[in-house]
């Protein structure tokens, strides 16, 4: 007997036609999700808040905005461009090469947003579900301030750059350690960069007061103060210069403190000050890792390998430096490196008493307008008997778009932008067992961030970690408010803070965690629709 099943009383039924056609619809369900295309609201605008208003706002020092919508697609092909080319955002560091904390490299995922987006005509979404505009007005960022400094106000008063010095007084009557420090210049948008330094004499007050304009003359080669020590630089976008809490640099009593400025060219008749605030370790003495700040590599022999100095025109040259040999071990957290105009390519790497090489760092383009500080993602040993050696190429041709000269001419060292040099600075401590185990990026204790180069959306930093007692974190704040909570390994809160109406942008915070017991322990910070987790590994 045959019976018949009406199709209508069994819903899983279709006839072989309409089964294929349903498969091929529910395969293509996932593909179809992933290929919405991005829009500016819900994608797009946190990418270039991330990484890109730091410098493209208004009153910034990049040629345009990108704090709007309309901003992003009056310049939607230049982003894509220079974003495919890796010019934007600024990162010289070649990443295939070493890491370094808080790499501003976009993901693969970023890059096909962005590439998407402009490839189907920019579009807007929905604007209510866009992240608030991070805010650029000057404000401070930094949430403990013990000390700030206040230089007084200047008007440029060359066409071309300006080299300026300004010097005040500390009166501190006892040792202090500088742990952070944020910039604060009043006219970011004509600062190229500057220095904070201090001197433990009064040579650099007696200039600051034999001159009778603000300041005195900034430049290090032509009677600067042979006692001033460089504590850190900032270029426009930097964030604060912050290290672990019990590291310091040492700051003598009665030290003046001073801020050295290059104004950029073109800034004529245009006014700045600049306020600098600090916070110190607030440990016991006895406690605090001292931090120094050595210029290993420079462009004088014994140093420079291959004297003289010099780039003949319509040449490609190449400079070798060397360190001196380290009679004891040492502990490198943090370096920058220096060139000017010409500069093509820096490497940068450690030989040890073995003959065994280290990468430290290699920046394949050198750009003159990207000189920044950065911090390792851990601390390296820096082996007794080893030494740090650069490689430094120069291109004087007409091919070097960033000739100042054409037809080329010949190049000596010298501190104007037109002259060149060849340094590396090392912010460096005593080593201690261990050291190589302190992390300072937290995405590197994680595993996560450094291999696809796709970090936190809060850019949250955690450091040191592991950690003894006072454990630090940064990130980054896309909404007016903050809430983060500290919990242990079987998920108990024991602290949680909210905090509403303050400043979006870079966060800071410090947690005591002297009393709890050694473990893991989850670190979680939300701001708005965004939150991040860290682990934190608590050592005694």
């Amino acid at each position: 007997m045959t019976y018949f099943i009406p199709q209508k009383s069994f819903p899983f039924y279709f006839p072989v036609k309409q089964k294929f056609l349903l498969i091929l619809w529910l395969i293509g369900i996932v593909p179809f999700a992933k290929g919405q295309t991005p829009d500016w609201s819900t994608g797009v605008a946190t990418i270039l808040y991330d990484n890109c208003v730091t410098c493209h706002h208004e009153g910034g020092i990049a040629p345009f905005s990108l704090m709007t919508y309309q901003n992003a697609v009056d310049n939607a092909f230049s982003i894509q461009a220079d974003v495919n080319a890796r010019k934007m955002p600024p990162w010289p560091p070649d990443p295939n090469y070493t890491h370094f904390r808080n790499e501003m490299v976009l993901s693969s995922s970023e890059l096909a947003t962005i590439n998407e987006w402009v490839d189907n005509g920019t579009p807007e979404g929905d604007i209510s579900l866009a992240p608030a505009p991070p805010v650029f007005n000057g404000v401070s960022v930094m949430q403990v301030i013990d000390d700030t400094l206040q230089f007084p106000a200047y008007t440029i008063t060359v066409p071309g750059d300006d080299y300026r010095a300004f010097a005040i007084h500390s009166n501190y009557t006892e040792t202090r350690y500088l742990n952070q420090i944020e910039f604060l210049p009043s006219n970011s948008a004509i600062v190229h960069h500057l220095f904070l330094l201090h001197d433990k004499t009064d040579v650099s007050w007696q200039q600051e007061v034999a001159d009778t304009a603000p300041g005195f003359y900034g430049g290090f080669l032509d009677g600067f103060s042979p006692y001033a020590v460089i504590d850190a630089g900032w270029i426009p976008g930097s964030s604060i210069f912050s290290m672990p809490y019990n590291m310091g640099i040492e700051i003598a009593p009665g030290s003046d403190f001073i801020v050295n400025v290059h104004y950029a060219p073109g800034s004529l008749g245009q006014a700045d000050s600049i306020k600098v605030h600090l916070k110190w370790c607030d440990i016991p003495e006895d406690q605090v890792r001292k931090v120094r700040n050595n210029r290993l590599l420079h462009w004088h022999v014994p140093s420079l390998l291959n004297p003289p100095f010099e780039m003949p025109p319509y040449t490609i040259t190449t400079f070798y430096e060397t360190s001196a040999v380290m009679d004891e071990d040492q502990s490198l957290i943090a370096l920058q490196p220096h060139m000017h105009l010409i500069g093509k390519s820096f490497e940068i790497y450690m030989v040890d008493a073995n003959l065994d090489t280290t990468k430290i760092m290699y920046i394949p383009q050198w750009n003159f307008n990207w000189q920044m500080s950065y911090f390792l993602p851990k601390i390296m040993k820096v082996p007794v008997g080893s030494k740090i050696l650069g490689t430094g190429v120069y291109d004087n041709t007409e091919n070097n778009p960033f000739n100042p000269s054409n037809p080329p001419q010949w190049v000596y060292a010298g501190e104007s932008t037109l002259d060149e040099m060849m340094s590396c600075r090392f912010w460096l401590m005593d080593y201690m067992p261990g050291d190589e185990n302190i992390v300072l990026d937290s995405s590197y204790a994680t595993g996560t961030g450094i291999p696809d180069f796709d970090r936190n959306k809060l850019s949250l930093t955690v450091f040191p970690n592991p950690v003894t007692d006072q454990l630090q974190f940064m990130a980054w704040l896309p909404q007016h408010e903050v809430i983060w909570t500290l919990s242990n390994s079987l998920g108990t809160v024991i602290k949680s803070v909210k905090q509403s109406r303050i400043a979006n942008g870079d966060y800071a915070q410090e947690i005591d965690l002297s009393k709890y017991p050694a473990g893991v322990y989850l670190l979680s910070v939300q701001s708005g629709n965004e939150k991040t987790t860290s682990k934190v590994m608590v050592m005694h």
